[in-house]
């Protein structure tokens, strides 16, 4: 099953805690605002119609991109990064480069057909091995978008860019899992999901957004949850996009991987 960046986010934190059985409450790290930077953040009544625009402008227009980000876990000292780039174009695929434990491969998407590579040969890549999705999943974000704040403007590789936080609860990501993952999919537990979530996890969800063109150019979202005999962990995802719908932006057809296939 294709899993979105977001899709792959509650997972971890389902399994984490679900696997775990969450018997052990730690005192956690916090994702609050510290006290120095509250003066950082106001409060915009425009904020919620920007962050829907610039997901539906993004989704519907955002035909074809480059991107590069990561995705980091640690628990104590241990920390492990995955790190992507590459270009998607909407309605026909993408092409990814990826380290992943140490691993280095590449995946190509064309369609229905998926291949990876770990050097100059390629295979036909299982679904499990899809690495996530930049996109899909933003319209679950949408129903939280009035509780943004705004932080001060940045520039995202020399764009102006509104920048705008949601800091949702344990029940808010409970929801949102909701709908990105089947039931079916979830783990088993011996306790409801509801009472693992709900009293200790935090997420912080930044977005940046073209003030000129309204484009998503740059999203990182930061979760701490409780681990079982293990504190806390600490679960960041950051991505960034740019050239929308530029002609720089290819992918090479599937005959051009598909003669490189391992015999």
């Amino acid at each position: 099953m294709r899993k979105s960046l977001q899709t792959l986010l509650f997972v971890a934190i389902c399994i984490s805690l679900l696997m775990g059985g969450c018997t052990y409450r730690s005192g956690p790290k916090k994702l609050g605002k510290a006290e120095e930077d509250k003066q950082k953040y106001t409060v915009n009544p425009h904020a919620a119609a920007i962050i829907r625009k610039a997901i539906t402008k993004t989704e519907a227009q955002g035909r074809k991109f480059w991107f590069n980000g990561w995705i980091v876990n640690k628990i104590q000292k241990r920390k492990t990064t995955s790190m992507y780039d590459g270009t998607f174009v909407r309605g026909k695929g993408y092409l990814v480069n990826a380290r992943v434990l140490g691993q280095q491969f590449r995946y190509y998407r064309w369609g229905r057909e998926a291949y990876m590579s770990e050097g100059e040969e390629w295979v036909k890549a299982p679904p499990a091995q899809e690495p996530p999705d930049p996109f899909a999943g933003f319209g679950a974000i949408q129903p939280y978008a009035q509780k943004a704040w705004q932080l001060p403007d940045e520039k995202v590789l020399g764009r102006e860019c509104y920048v705008f936080e949601i800091n949702l609860t344990g029940r808010e990501v409970r929801k949102i899992s909701e709908t990105l993952i089947p039931a079916s999919e979830m783990p088993a537990s011996e306790k409801p999901l509801e009472d693992l979530l709900l009293d200790r996890l935090e997420m912080k969800y930044r977005l940046w957004v073209g003030k000129n063109d309204n484009y998503i150019y740059q999203i990182k979202t930061e979760t701490v949850m409780p681990v079982p005999q293990a504190g806390s962990m600490y679960h960041e995802v950051y991505f960034r996009f740019w050239d929308y719908n530029s002609k720089s932006v290819t992918l090479p057809e599937p005959e051009n991987i598909e003669k490189y296939l391992k015999k």
